[in-house]
């Protein structure tokens, strides 16, 4: 009980392993992902012009600097602190950045062949489901105005079509 709430070690031992099971099932099924994606990579024909992988570069410095300023550093003194500057950062970053892109192009072909949509009722109740998990009736109604607007709901759609494309994929692995 002074580990949290637990009614007592079989409850711990019982949440625990529920906490494990699930932890290895995620990693799993990245794993599954990951491999999966590689080989549509490999038996993929891709062209893409070299402005589409700089645009993914900067989308991950935009993501680092926001995730670096919720910590109070500056992209620029994270950097620093890492023994890098921007640019020998963004160029690390360019190899990962085009497995991304090919990784979304050979998605997005996955989707059109097995014709895989959102419907705007699964938008809506992603929606909600969203603001529900939100918290606080503050940062409920911000989330909602964000994401129901026209961006937002292509940033939902856009989810929702990754996932249902993994999940194909998982069925026809």
């Amino acid at each position: 009980r002074s580990l949290g709430d637990y009614e007592d070690m079989a409850d711990l031992r019982t949440k625990l392993l529920s906490q494990l099971t699930e932890q290895r099932t995620k990693e799993a099924e990245n794993k599954l992902h990951n491999e999966a994606i590689e080989a549509l990579i490999e038996h993929a024909t891709l062209a893409y012009p070299p402005k589409a992988v700089d645009n993914v570069v900067q989308e991950v410095l935009s993501d680092t600097k926001q995730q670096v300023a919720g910590a109070g550093y500056s992209l620029e003194d994270y950097l620093r602190l890492q023994g890098m500057t921007p640019e020998s950062y963004a160029s690390q970053l360019r190899p990962a950045a085009e497995k991304r892109l090919q990784g979304h192009l050979v998605l997005g072909e996955l989707n059109k062949a097995e014709q895989v949509t959102v419907t705007p009722d699964e938008n809506d109740a992603e929606l909600e489901k969203l603001v529900q998990d939100s918290g606080g009736d503050d940062q409920a109604k911000s989330l909602r105005q964000f994401l129901g607007s026209a961006q937002g709901k292509l940033f939902i759609e856009q989810d929702l079509l990754t996932r249902k494309a993994l999940a194909r994929l998982r069925e026809i692995v």
